[in-house]
């Protein structure tokens, strides 16, 4: 009897192949005539007689060959990655490559795929193509989550089909059995691994079996002899724990990072076109130190020449006059310095469209004074890169904001699209290999531009939250599913609610100021420097440890709780409270029953806290902790610091 061990396990004698995670089995085989059979997926099996074998079926392709690759994981040799080529035997003119890429920790796997043209042909068209094509087992009541920022679709009845397109919604899904409880449901989850036309359908035919696929909105694309092209990344995983636990395998396997936290940043908007920008830039980044803020970046406009969208941009070497004085006084204060930069648009004013006007899309359907410039072609990289490179070096950068520019082109081909956005990855990994303690954060409208490739290469994303306060914890829960806290900023803008309530939107992930600090009164001031100063005390926490909703937002409430070793930090937040609503005792988990733990909380003031007691953690998670300054008034919030004591 063979037992199945964690890793990639071949059958002995057939082509089957077993995908063995911590708590899952995901079984991929091929029939006598080449067929290949998603055969299995769910929870662990035991053996690999478990499986049936799969039975003869023609198709048009044919199974040919198959390679693994081996390395180091966790000082052990596990196999973690399979490729199966497939050959075209009707036409033969070209090679289908299937990459399984397996996450034991987090029971994930990532499927991808290459297609080749083979032949002699000079020109191979091929008209569709996905990613990837999961099926699930039947069911009639597993419903469906997807994520618009937001959008969540009730059950999925009997021969139904669901279309998700990244344009208006992230390419991500869950599907969840209702029939359990909550906590304990299994779920089916996943996301397509690319910004630009990422596309899902989900299919429940009459019997209940659910079929999802994955990769590129109406793809085709032609393929010269010796070609090929990569199709995005399908990432997929299984539990048992709920969205819970969906949240946290898949924030985990994209969170495969160094443990540094994050400085608390600034972003003033600061329009360094002005005529009076350094004598006004000194003084902010002088209030800025002195309220505890530790990097301090300059948005649009710090290059000569830059009017709104008019003129300058792709001329990023060139600095505004006496910039390098401004980057050398934000050092001597002690800050770091980052900048705005979007490297592929350009304005057609400007001295790199007119030395390459052959550079850019020019059937794109862009309007205004910008284009966009063709980072597939190699001399445009290579500028690209080399400007970047400059200006790093010049101005000691630890942190660029890249806005992402979206390309809309007046073509029916994906081509272009695949190989732009291909590009755009490899430009960020080149950025960060030459500079690895770099900072990029990547940034663009509704946030979009924050799949996992693209996470892949980041350390930060700008998820849309700079909206209202009720829009912004939304935003948060559903980015959540994908995008661990540590990699999303949360900035404290001057919206019409109270200032500690913004703050503690704030602590949500990375911390971030966006006002204008000349307007601080005193009061507001010392209040500022207090919020800035506890969370340099628990960024830690709420950037390095597992989130959890306690409460998913709702008109009226939300609660998060996030937990590292032995700490835990819970932000909860009051919207619009119900006063015939009694507000029940919060009941917090991930704690151990029978230690003792420090329990502190703030409300208003960070100077002091209005509670500091020790309960243990069975009291915290079974009776609860009552929480009366929610009750009144609108927006109202508290952060509670949950320490174990060391004597315990």
């Amino acid at each position: 009897m063979i037992i199945l061990g964690t890793g990639i396990t071949q059958h002995t004698i057939h082509p089957v192949w077993f995908l063995v995670s911590k708590n899952t089995t995901y079984v991929v085989g091929s029939t006598t005539e080449g067929t290949l059979l998603n055969l299995y997926w769910g929870q662990r099996l035991l053996r690999i007689r478990d499986i049936e074998l799969p039975v003869s079926q023609g198709t048009q392709y044919e199974y040919e060959s198959h390679r693994t690759l081996v390395y180091s994981y966790t000082q052990s040799m596990s196999t973690t990655c399979l490729v199966i080529v497939l050959k075209d035997k009707i036409m033969c003119t070209y090679e289908v490559h299937l990459k399984y890429s397996l996450d034991i920790e987090n029971d994930t796997i990532t499927r991808s795929v290459t297609l080749l043209n083979t032949s002699q042909v000079e020109s191979v068209m091929i008209p569709r193509a996905l990613s990837a094509t999961y099926y699930l087992p039947p069911s009639s009541t597993r419903g469906l989550v997807s994520r618009s920022w937001v959008h969540e679709r009730p059950v999925l009845l009997p021969g139904t089909t669901y279309t998700v397109h990244s344009e208006s919604h992230y390419p991500y899904f869950a599907m969840i059995d209702h029939d359990q409880e909550y906590g304990k449901s299994e779920v089916y989850f996943g996301t397509v691994e690319w910004s630009d036309r990422g596309y899902l359908e989900i299919e429940v035919s009459m019997d209940g079996l659910t079929t999802i696929r994955g990769g590129l909105h109406a793809f085709s694309v032609s393929l010269s002899t010796g070609d090929h092209i990569e199709l995005p990344r399908f990432t997929v995983g299984f539990t048992q724990d709920g969205l819970t636990g969906a949240r946290r395998q898949l924030t985990r396997h994209n969170n495969e990072k160094e443990t540094r936290v994050h400085s608390v940043l600034y972003n003033g908007w600061l329009n360094t076109t002005q005529p009076d920008v350094m004598m006004h830039c000194k003084e902010i980044m002088k209030k800025a130190a002195g309220l505890g803020l530790e990097l301090f970046i300059l948005d649009q406009g710090w290059f000569r020449r830059w009017y709104g969208d008019r003129t300058g941009l792709g001329d990023h070497c060139k600095l505004q006059f006496g910039l390098k004085v401004v980057a050398d006084e934000i050092h001597r204060l002690g800050m770091q310095l980052g900048v705005w930069v979007q490297p592929d648009k350009i304005s057609v004013d400007s001295d790199l469209y007119r030395a390459h006007p052959d550079w850019v899309y020019h059937d794109q359907a862009v309007q205004g004074n910008q284009k966009i410039l063709n980072i597939g072609m190699k001399d445009v990289q290579h500028c690209i890169l080399s400007r970047l490179i400059n200006v790093i070096y010049r101005l000691n950068i630890t942190y660029i904001k890249w806005d992402v520019s979206q390309l809309t082109l007046h073509t029916d081909s994906r081509l272009p699209r695949i190989r732009h956005m291909s590009s755009l990855y490899n430009l960020i990994h080149k950025l960060k290999s030459t500079f690895p303690h770099l900072l990029i954060e990547t940034c663009s409208s509704q946030g979009e531009h924050i799949d996992l490739q693209m996470m892949e290469g980041v350390d930060l994303s700008e998820s849309g939250s700079l909206g209202q306060p009720d829009a912004q914890l939304v935003t948060h829960y559903n980015a959540s599913f994908v995008i661990p806290p540590k990699m999303m900023n949360s900035w404290v803008t001057h919206a019409h609610t109270p200032l500690s309530y913004r703050f503690h939107l704030g602590f949500l992930s990375t911390l971030g100021l966006s006002m204008d600090l000349s307007t601080l009164s005193t009061q507001d001031w010392e209040t500022c420097k207090g919020w800035i100063a506890l969370y340099k005390q628990i960024r830690h926490i709420q950037q390095l440890g597992t989130l959890d909703w306690l409460v998913v937002p709702t008109h009226s409430m939300a609660v998060t709780q996030t937990y590292h070793e032995q700490e835990s930090v819970v932000l909860a937040f009051r919207t619009n409270p119900t006063y015939s609503t009694p507000l029940k005792p919060l009941r917090l988990r991930h704690l151990i029953p029978h230690t003792i733990y420090q329990v502190r909380i703030w409300h208003l003031d960070p100077s002091s806290s209005v509670y500091d007691n020790e309960l243990s953690g069975a009291s915290l998670m079974n009776r609860g902790l009552s929480l009366p300054y929610l009750k009144s008034p609108t927006y109202s919030s508290v952060v509670i610091w949950i320490k174990k004591l060391s004597n315990t």
